[in-house]
């Protein structure tokens, strides 16, 4: 199935996670399976993403300012409706505590257990960059 992710982009062109950092952190490479650290998939958490573009771009418009970020099309296995969130200093720091609030998702966030990124469609910065994509 076609979801569609944000990443912060590393220096080298490599996709990172847009929010998380730290023990939590994942890199992801184009053309490739990529799932969440095998400590949060124990808790049941794997990578989120968007079903729909129109709500990522609205998610990242608002909370990102649309800077460094690139918007991925990505093949992805089964998706879920995400769990509680997580406490984002926690993750960094690989400690699994739920936060209190439910469901403050934004609209259109899924769950997915692997992901494979294959295409940027957008590209959100002052500096030029060069993505290593499948081909």
């Amino acid at each position: 199935m076609v979801v569609y992710k944000a990443f912060r982009v590393g220096r080298t062109g490599n996709l990172l996670s847009l929010i998380v950092k730290g023990k939590a952190l994942t890199k992801y490479k184009f053309g490739e399976w990529n799932m969440a650290p095998r400590w949060l998939e124990e808790f049941g958490y794997g990578p989120l993403a968007f079903i729909d573009i129109d709500d990522l771009r609205r998610y990242t418009e608002i909370c990102f300012n649309l800077n460094n970020i690139a918007i991925v099309k990505c093949e992805a296995d089964d998706y879920t409706v995400p769990k509680c969130q997580l406490y984002f200093n926690a993750l960094k720091n690989g400690k699994f505590i739920p936060c209190i609030a439910q469901n403050l998702w934004p609209k259109g966030t899924v769950m997915v257990g692997k992901i494979k990124p294959i295409k940027v469609i957008e590209w959100h910065s002052k500096i030029k960059q060069k993505f290593t994509e499948a081909v």
